[in-house]
This record gives C-alpha cells, structure tokens and sequence, in this order.
C-alpha cells in the first residue's frame, strides 16, 4: 500500500486572512507615521516662531526708550493693530498689520507694535507677533514686553 504523503504548506485561505492582517497593520504604521509627521511639523513651526520673537524682544529690550523703534503704532490703543494702511483690522486678520516688519524667512513675517505710557506712565508695552501660514491656515505667536524709561 501507498502511503499517504504529509502535505505540508498553507492553503490559500490561510495566506489569504495573513496577508490582509500584515495590510492592516502595514497601514495602521504608515497613517501613525504621517500624523506625527505632520505634528511635528506644526509643533517645529510654533518653537521657530517663538524662537524668532523672544530674539526681537530681546534685541527691543537693548534699545533706549526713546529709539525710532519704539515709536507709537497702536491704533485706539488696540495692541493687535498697527497704525499703517490696515487701521482697524487685527494682526490676526492680514500679514502686514504691524508698522515694524522685518525677518529674512519667507515663511515667517514678524512685525512689532508699540503701545506708550501702558500699564503705567513712563513705559512701553510691545507686542511682539510673529505669524506665518500652515497648509493655507494663519498662525501666530506673540510675545508682550513692557519697556520703562529706566530700563
């Protein structure tokens, strides 16, 4: 008599259910992959942002009270708004709301508004905003200083 052979090996059905269980898995890394991806991204954008205005305040701070930087901007004492062809909107609103602008990035703009004699007489509130746009979203980030005449 014949014996009867051991077949061994999977059958189609057993490769089948392994193949779309290794799918799922391969995808549920990949769909992790692109969201951490994409939030460190927008996490690396608000530290470079935060990064670049402490800078300005810090190189605000090293001015005299009365530098032509320091002037007054603020538009009905709104420290959002600068004085410039935008009276009325908020920094939020445009790019170019602030009176002083300057940073060599093209992904970031940064600009700066001047408040006098606010919280108290003889000292200068500066906002500090830095603002740039994610995936067509505006973002910002600002940072306040207060400037005495003794400082």
């Amino acid at each position: 008599m014949v014996a009867l052979l051991k077949e061994q090996g999977f059958t189609l059905v057993e490769l089948l259910v392994s193949m779309a269980i290794f799918a799922f898995g391969v995808l549920a890394v990949v769909t992790m992959q692109y969201v951490s991806t994409t939030t460190n991204l927008k996490s690396r954008h608000v530290t470079e942002g935060a990064v670049i205005a402490q800078s300005k305040v810090e190189e605000l701070m090293g001015l005299d009270y009365d530098d032509a930087l320091l002037e007054e901007t603020v538009v009905d004492g709104d420290l959002d708004s600068g004085s410039g062809s935008t009276i009325g909107k908020t920094i939020t609103e445009e790019l170019d709301t602030t009176d002083h602008q300057d940073y060599a990035d093209p992904l970031y703009k940064l600009g700066w508004n001047v408040k006098p004699d606010y919280p108290f007489n003889d000292t200068k509130t500066v906002r500090v905003i830095v603002k740039w746009t994610d995936k067509g979203i505006k973002k910002n980030f600002s940072l306040d200083l207060v400037k005495s005449r003794g400082d």
